[in-house]
């Protein structure tokens, strides 16, 4: 198995299925029991195994439980890996969660190295190390993400390494909206999958599934609706490396509350109008005069205006919560000629866009 795909394995084993975006949520994680709303499944036996097994280790459970509510998504993981070779041991002797602490708050319920009878608290004397990589920073963008990792140094081939973590997210941006994307699709046979998703009754989802994996029907328990999915002896659906990414979503299943693409667009059209307003005396009132006055030619001024925001403006991405909390605005502090002369970092590429837009307008027709 290629490193690369073993770890994007963990990220997805570790992680779960959950992404946005809340408040300051936590830049350390935490630790306690799983929530209420959990339903614990039957372990799967940590002894039995297949000697006969080629891979370098096995998943031998994939348990992922979803809630979504009032905007918020918790996600439950609690995922075993058995150990079949040594060449897993360096992959899965290394913890890694990696977290959005503007976005999320992740809370361990227990790290365990079941030896023959015998549980192991992998988390007994050790910690987690925190670290913020940022691994675009060549490329100007910042992100916030951090990652906790930890080295298990007594990890041995026949071991089943077990992590249970629940990882909550909120995002202010989309407000009660909720969606999530699951896969059962790993480089690395399953010998047990759970997915199990609920929502309080009444609000609506879309469920969809790629191919390989059948559409779930919602079904009602308590107050609750919800999906829920079991499988065995899962082996990898493998896709050639160099197919179109079109092709590598199989096994996928969504779960969302838009109903089209129409209603994300109703979401963000109205902060991008309040973000192109501009103050009275910015520069770019006087720049776009220069530009129309240059020419009549509706192209020659569009690219002289895409010149001046994409040519003129130097910029740094970022998705950090101190900065924007991801909006598309400036920080409350930054204003449009401030922007103009480099003196703060609005998110991704927005300062551009943000320039852009006015600018145009200011332009006339097309």
């Amino acid at each position: 198995m290629r490193g690369e795909a073993m770890r994007s394995l963990l990220i997805v084993l570790l992680v779960g299925i959950a992404a946005a975006s809340s408040a300051c949520a936590g830049e350390t994680l935490e630790q306690g029991p799983p929530p209420a709303w959990v339903r614990p499944i039957e372990a799967v036996s940590p002894i039995a195994g297949d000697d006969d097994d080629v891979a370098a280790f096995r998943v031998e459970l994939m348990d992922q439980q979803v809630r979504l509510e009032g905007g918020v998504n918790q996600t439950y993981v609690r995922t075993q890996w058995r150990v079949l070779s040594p060449q897993a041991l360096p992959m899965l002797g290394s913890v890694v969660i990696p977290w959005n602490p503007a976005n999320q708050t992740v809370t361990i319920h227990g790290l365990r190295i079941f030896r023959g009878d015998r549980v192991i608290d992998a988390l007994e004397d050790r910690e987690f190390t925190i670290l913020r990589r940022e691994q675009n920073l060549e490329a100007a963008m910042l992100n916030g993400v951090l990652t906790a990792t930890l080295q298990l140094d007594d990890l041995r081939v026949g071991d089943v390494l077990e992590l249970e973590a629940t990882t909550r997210s909120e995002n202010a941006v989309l407000g009660r909206h909720a969606e999530i994307l699951a896969t059962a699709n790993l480089p690395a046979p399953i010998s047990h999958y759970h997915l199990r998703a609920s929502w309080p009754r009444g609000e609506h989802f879309r469920i969809r599934a790629t191919d390989g994996w059948d559409t779930p029907a919602v079904r009602r328990s308590g107050g609750d609706d919800g999906i829920e999915i079991v499988l065995k002896d899962l082996e990898p659906l493998l896709v050639p490396d160099d197919a179109p990414t079109r092709f590598h979503h199989v096994r996928q299943l969504e779960v969302t509350d838009y109903g089209a693409w129409s209603d994300v667009a109703d979401v963000f059209l109205p902060l991008y109008a309040r973000a192109s307003e501009l103050e009275a005396g910015s520069p770019i009132y006087a720049r776009a005069a220069e530009i129309r006055e240059a020419t009549d030619d509706p192209r020659a001024r569009a690219e002289a205006a895409l010149r001046l925001v994409q040519d003129a403006n130097s910029t740094c991405g970022s998705t950090l919560r101190r900065v924007c909390m991801c909006l598309p605005r400036p920080p409350p502090s930054c204003s449009s000629a401030a922007i103009s002369r480099r003196s703060c970092r609005p998110c991704s590429d927005w300062p551009r866009r943000r320039n852009a837009t006015p600018t145009c307008a200011r332009l006339g027709p097309a």
